[in-house]
């Protein structure tokens, strides 16, 4: 079944790795974890090679990575309760830039909106914030979004509408829209389709589908239905992904759906077009520990990286 190839292995932190992210160009990787470091890699002779560390920055392990989409800016979120941002400079390194505060507890996530102005992060403190970008060295928070019950897991924006996604410990989703009059942002809707925690949630490259991953190994599927409330309605749910937690959820541009997790697998779904259904068609043991993050190059569709608890980076290459 294994239609992933292993085509380098990046060896650089010295604990967990929590999230990869590639940048919009598909040039860098950004890695980090539970050892407080920031590493951004690149290719040299076909090598992955360090190019730049930040391991001075956070206090604690830092979770969440999120490029911007002109690849100006990086954002981390941490469990210190901050978020750093860090800006390229003209010689194309990445400084500190700014460090946002207000949240009250660990900040679990971080998500740059398509247009590149709002940044979204979510936290233990059980909340969404919004911030915008309003220049360099300039951001403020513009909506403080609460709803959730336990902690907020990851936030996702759906760029055809701006809409943004959370979920949480609370086993639920939730949609939160701008109202241009109020200037405000409000909760619009509530998917409670899991019975247990919403690790992550992914769109796919136009928008029209969204796959949610929880506890006990559940994927569903979503397909955006602008005419009933809550905009999304369930299409496909597969229960059986693995007998563990699914961590992660990505889709690639060529819309292959990969998922991973405590079973130290990367599991791989593409559409069946007779049937309109998504079926698994490659399971590879990825790492020797779970496997907390998977992130599809945005220009290179076949690659694939993963990063996981036994501190080791991988690169995968997709033969479909």
């Amino acid at each position: 079944m294994d239609q992933l190839t292993q085509i380098h292995t990046i060896k650089g932190h010295e604990e967990a790795i929590w999230c990869l992210d590639w940048s919009p160009f598909g040039n860098l990787l950004a890695s980090c974890g539970a050892d407080k470091t920031i590493i951004l890699w690149a290719t040299v002779n076909g090598k992955f090679q360090q190019v730049q560390k930040f391991d001075d920055i956070h206090d604690r392990t830092i979770r969440k990575l999120s490029f911007s989409p002109d690849g100006r800016y990086l954002a981390a979120a941490s469990f210190d309760g901050t978020i750093s941002i860090y800006q390229k400079d003209h010689t194309g390194l990445f400084h500190l830039s700014m460090t946002l505060e207000g949240h009250e507890n660990e900040v679990k996530g971080c998500t740059w909106s398509s247009n590149g102005i709002y940044l979204a992060t979510c936290s233990r403190d059980k909340t969404v914030w919004i911030w915008e970008l309003e220049g360099d060295n300039d951001i403020e928070c513009v909506a403080v979004c609460a709803g959730h019950s336990q902690d907020v897991k990851a936030v996702s924006w759906h760029s055809p509408t701006n809409q943004l996604l959370s979920c949480s410990y609370d086993d639920s989703i939730k949609i939160w829209t701008e109202d241009i009059d109020e200037d405000d942002w409000f909760c619009t809707g509530t998917l409670r389709n899991h019975t247990s925690t919403v690790w992550d949630i992914s769109f796919n490259a136009i928008g029209d589908t969204m796959a949610s991953i929880g506890s006990k190994g559940k994927i569903i599927l979503y397909t955006y239905n602008p005419s009933i409330e809550s905009t999304w309605e369930v299409f496909q749910t597969i229960d059986d992904a693995s007998e563990l937690e699914l961590y992660s959820v990505d889709w690639s541009r060529e819309n292959i759906l990969g998922v991973a997790g405590r079973d130290d697998h990367v599991h791989l779904y593409q559409k069946n077009n007779n049937t309109g259904k998504y079926e698994l068609f490659s399971k590879t043991k990825a790492h020797e520990a779970d496997v907390n993050t998977l992130s599809w190059n945005p220009t290179e569709p076949k690659i694939l990286a993963t990063g996981g608890d036994d501190g080791v980076i991988n690169i995968w290459e997709i033969s479909v």
